[in-house]
């Protein structure tokens, strides 16, 4: 396993939490304070992040100080099985009353507490769920998440710990875990190959559609078939990230990243285990996009390159 760094996260909420029925649940925190601190950076994760200001700013100390609201609906917490819609909501702010009492640093030009940069942003995200059931075993699960962050002040993007990514077991699983964007950018070596260093893309927006058919196998055994679309964005100019195409644009929808996908799934009640195989039908990066022309199960190079194997516990969504 490749060492990179350590990142230590201290945070501490003061808060509310309340259920006005069973399905639905809100939560209220009017203090929210995160001190976020990178231990034990590897030279080889120096080496790797020159030149990428996204990267090199996931070790930076930080100061996150604000307040956060969530309210959840949830048909199903009495009945894990049926139709209906589940719902999640969050709202998150961080600087908006700090910033005003802590001056600039001269010497960094930044709002700093204690040493380390306040961060300064609102963000909000959604997740919305649609199920039906076809039967007491058979069920089509939909989810779209919409995430949007706006940072400001003394920020030029949201703190890394708050930034979106696509990606991985529960996202799009025909890709691996922060591989996607932001946009239609990927990372490159200094010679133009593409980089497989550090996965690692994260933004400030984010797209995300997913459905997913549930049939009933045998006994505790059930399947799964999914078709998956996303991608994340920066809300600011990307040119001091050196990142083309990363930036959000009236054609965000041109460069969602898609895959598809079948698994299996052994239900015993107490938990899932999940296995899922897919692999991408839409690469944003590539022109033109669609690799629907390239796929090809009997080749070897070709399965080696684009079959992304997920095993996990429970459902993605």
């Amino acid at each position: 396993m490749l060492k990179l760094y350590t990142l230590s996260s201290i945070k501490g909420e003061l808060g509310y939490n309340w259920k006005p029925n069973i399905k639905v649940e809100q939560e209220f925190n009017l203090f929210s304070i995160n001190y976020v601190n990178a231990l034990n950076v590897t030279q080889i994760y120096l080496d790797s992040i020159k030149g990428n200001p996204i990267l090199r700013h996931a070790i930076d100390t930080q100061f996150i100080v604000g307040s956060n609201y969530a309210y959840t609906i949830n048909p199903f917490v009495n009945a894990a099985i049926g139709t209906g819609i589940y719902f999640n909501g969050l709202a998150d702010f961080s600087g908006n009353l700090s910033g005003l009492f802590i001056p600039k640093d001269p010497a960094t030009k930044q709002k700093r507490l204690f040493g380390a940069a306040i961060s300064q942003y609102i963000k909000a995200q959604t997740d919305l769920r649609y199920y039906l059931q076809f039967n007491p075993k058979t069920r089509l699960a939909n989810r779209l998440i919409l995430g949007f962050g706006y940072p400001y002040g003394n920020s030029k993007q949201l703190p890394y710990i708050k930034q979106f990514f696509v990606g991985g077991n529960n996202s799009l699983r025909g890709f691996r875990s922060r591989s996607v964007g932001p946009g239609t950018y990927f990372p490159k070596t200094p010679t133009g190959k593409p980089s497989s260093v550090i996965p690692d893309q994260t933004g400030d927006i984010k797209l995300e559609m997913n459905t997913e058919f549930r049939p009933h196998l045998s006994g505790p055994l059930y399947g799964a078939i999914f078709l998956e679309g996303g991608n994340i964005w920066l809300m600011n100019d990307s040119s001091y990230t050196h990142k083309a195409g990363a930036q959000f644009t009236s054609k965000f929808l041109s460069q969602l990243a898609v895959d598809a996908g079948v698994g299996l799934r052994l239900d015993i009640t107490l938990f899932v285990i999940r296995f899922d195989v897919a692999f991408p039908l839409r690469k944003p990066w590539v022109i033109p996009p669609s690799v629907l022309r390239d796929i090809n199960f009997i080749d070897p190079a070709w399965r080696r390159q684009n079959l992304v194997y997920n095993l996990a516990i429970g459902y993605p969504f």
